[in-house]
């Protein structure tokens, strides 16, 4: 409590970039739950099964124009946008319109 939070406020993001799905199942099994990725790319074949539905999958760092539209469905949250484009592209990706 150092830091003058409770432990409970917190939430750990195991960023899971470069590693293979089976270590990212190792995680889960040992109770992590939210998972971080910065290539929507990269998710989109890692996460082909998708994960229980526990699990929240975070995108971390840039995402690129091209790829937003990608990202509602695959991604639970969005950690960081950059632009106002990036927030239309997303929700209309989102809204399905």
């Amino acid at each position: 409590m150092a830091a003058d939070r409770a432990p409970d406020s917190i939430t750990l993001i195991a960023v899971c970039k470069t590693f293979p799905r089976e270590d990212v199942d190792a995680a889960y099994h040992a109770g992590l739950r939210h998972y971080g990725e910065n290539r929507v790319q990269e998710a989109m074949a890692k996460f082909e099964q998708p994960l229980p539905d526990d699990a929240v999958l975070h995108l971390v760092g840039n995402l690129q124009s091209n790829k937003a539209k990608h990202a509602p469905g695959l991604f639970s949250t969005v950690d960081s946008v950059d632009r106002v484009s990036i927030v239309r592209t997303l929700d209309k990706a989102a809204s399905g319109r």
